[in-house]
């Protein structure tokens, strides 16, 4: 059986809490687990999460207080009781993703959120379910219209663009294909003439395009024709590295974009992807520490990348400006 992933506990959460804490004396551990669609054990360890629950100051009276024996479970969220102040985009964005979860296994059609969603959206002057837009990402509506003319015109553009893999900016002419968002970004296909092959470029990480009279030289047809659909395409040469995660770090996987994930026995999990360059190496590194071990790196990727990292970490840091240690 695959791990579940932390979106969907999250998920499960956020229609679970508001529905044992609405029912007086809480409720049967087999009803929630039946309402859910979990095992005992699932719900156990989503429930557990709970414990790491609190808003500011953080102080006792902070947490939520959750009750489990072997039949019962009761939660009393004192705070969630308490008004909050919302801004109009903060209640719309709450509208939105509450009404997501109403269609999450378990969810009351004529519950608390549903009945608490229908309220704001009465005083934000909206109804719920109709369509919203969304803006995604912080891409420039100048830079998407220009890759989007020379997609239509098959004209090249030169773009300066921030590739976070390798923490470098680099000048480019590409010969954009196709424009579209995926995962709440923007972004362009193309034929790179830097890198001399096909490319995924986020929309976001482009601070400059101008579009070129010059006419696209590579035929859509031979370069595109194993174009995938997800939003991070990594090049066919990138080296590949097989990763073992602690059970607390496991929640990278749902960040990655792994080529395979498998569970190990401990609660973790082994992964296996493409590196896109150094950068992102060291962040993975300095970041999970030993709480990442790494399985299989034909071609070295991280080998004594922690220490280098950390070295030039503490270099930066004494050289910056005003610092006297």
């Amino acid at each position: 059986m695959s791990r579940p992933s932390a979106q969907e506990s999250v998920e499960r959460l956020l229609t679970m809490v508001p529905w044992i804490a609405a029912q007086p004396g809480g409720v049967t551990v087999a009803e929630a687990c039946e309402r859910f669609g979990i095992s005992r054990a699932r719900l156990e360890a989503d429930l557990g999460m709970l414990g790491l629950v609190s808003i500011a100051p953080h102080t006792p009276d902070m947490y939520l207080d959750v009750y489990l024996d072997d039949e019962y479970i009761d939660i009393r969220p004192q705070w969630l009781d308490r008004p909050l102040n919302l801004t109009a985009s903060q209640g719309l964005a709450l509208v939105v993703a509450g009404g997501s979860l109403t269609e999450v296994t378990g969810a009351d059609p004529d519950g608390p959120l549903v009945r608490a969603l229908a309220k704001l959206a009465e005083a934000l002057g909206i109804e719920p379910g109709h369509d919203v837009d969304v803006d995604l990402g912080r891409a420039s509506p100048d830079i998407r219209a220009t890759l989007a003319a020379a997609v239509d015109s098959r004209r090249q553009v030169r773009i300066s663009y921030y590739s976070a893999s390798r923490d470098s900016l680099t000048e480019r002419v590409v010969e954009p294909w196709s424009v579209f968002s995926a995962e709440g970004a923007w972004y362009a296909d193309a034929w790179c003439h830097l890198a001399s092959g096909f490319r995924r470029f986020r929309l976001d990480r482009i601070s400059e395009a101008s579009g070129l009279d010059t006419p696209a030289t590579e035929p859509v047809e031979a370069a595109y024709a194993d174009v995938e659909t997800s939003a991070y395409r990594p090049p066919g040469s990138a080296p590949r590295v097989t990763i073992d995660l602690a059970p607390e770090v496991a929640w990278a996987v749902d960040r990655w974009s792994c080529e395979a994930v498998e569970p190990l026995d401990d609660g973790g999990v082994r992964v296996t992807l493409a590196v896109g360059g150094p950068a992102w190496a060291e962040r993975a590194a300095v970041q999970l520490g030993d709480r990442m071990q790494v399985v299989d790196d034909p071609e070295g990727v991280f080998e004594g990348i922690g220490a280098a990292t950390a070295a030039r970490i503490l270099a930066r840091y004494r050289n910056a400006p005003g610092n006297t240690t």
